[in-house]
């Protein structure tokens, strides 16, 4: 099995050692595509003395060395690589030992699958959940579906504790049916792909008890940015709904999906925890259906 790795990187000169280290132990890899999105430290030095070292990795630069977001960078790792799967991983996490081990299994006794997931491990700065967004991050949760080794449908991205792209492996053939990440969405990309991805092919769960990666939480991390983490979330939702309304799919009408994005309506309104938060979120239900729907489709701008 021969993977392409996508590491995107801006300015994570302190964690990019180790993602691009965990990358390169994995005998799977055989390609690491380092893409530089802008930094102004010194994340690229380190790619490139990595580089001088191993020639399975690969430098590319964002449009114009200027930070276009994550989803951007995929893309232009994507259009780099070379190899007949695809991986992904955030410059400021890592792979555990055997990443690759399920999806070696899976993709090579079932022909249909597109994609393989794997569970992934929260691991937070100070070892305490982040309470300010949502009951998903907390230290060392592994965010696993409760359906290993079985075809994941669009409902589990919403039922389950959540879904992360460290953890998934795609064949490079189905990107011309699922598209490319959507650049507009500077967060929330990665679950707009998987949305789309389930929907055009099937994505197998691999063994959910063992976490493959870890997703750290550390203060630089964007869901630290909440008003704009909540932008993009509701601009997310809006488009998973219309998406499911064009494929006559009511998927994204199910109770799970709504209730996600309350809980983000809710945070944009109050942006914290509150006594009466379950009754609170009821009320603003018809308010939230109707920006939903209705709300303008506006671009983030930096304060």
């Amino acid at each position: 099995m021969q993977v392409s790795v996508i590491i995107p990187f801006f300015n994570a000169s302190d964690h990019i050692d180790l993602a691009i280290s965990s990358a390169l132990i994995q005998p799977e890899v055989s390609e690491l595509i380092l893409v530089d999105d802008g930094s102004t430290d010194q994340s690229l030095e380190i790619c490139q003395q990595w580089a001088s070292k191993d020639q399975r990795i690969v430098i590319c630069h964002a449009d114009g060395n200027k930070n276009k977001g994550p989803g951007a960078a995929r893309n232009r790792g994507i259009r780099a690589s070379t190899k007949p799967f695809i991986a992904f991983l955030d410059a400021d996490d890592h792979y555990l030992k055997g990443r690759f081990w399920d999806d070696k299994v899976l993709f090579y006794n079932f022909g249909d699958a597109v994609g393989v997931y794997n569970s992934i491990l929260i691991e937070t700065w100070n070892q305490q959940e982040i309470p300010f967004l949502n009951n998903v991050f907390r230290h060392h949760l592994v965010l696993k579906l409760d359906i290993p080794y079985k075809k994941i449908r669009t409902q589990e991205i919403f039922q389950s504790n959540g879904v992360h792209l460290n953890g998934l492996t795609i064949r490079r053939e189905i990107l011309p049916r699922v598209g490319l990440f959507d650049e507009r969405l500077r967060q929330g990309q990665d679950l707009d792909f998987l949305f789309r991805l389930i929907q055009t092919g099937v994505v197998y769960a691999a063994d959910q008890s063992r976490p493959k990666a870890v997703y750290y939480i550390h203060k630089g991390n964007t869901v630290f940015q909440l008003p704009k983490t909540l932008f993009y979330r509701k601009k997310l939702y809006r488009k998973l709904l219309l998406l499911s309304l064009q494929s006559r799919k009511i998927i994204g009408l199910s109770p799970a999906f709504f209730r996600f994005f309350l809980e983000y309506y809710y945070l944009e309104k109050y942006q914290n925890k509150q006594r009466w938060r379950r009754w609170m979120k009821i009320t603003l239900l018809p308010s939230a259906i109707f920006q939903l729907i209705f709300g303008k489709n506006t671009t983030w701008r930096e304060p």
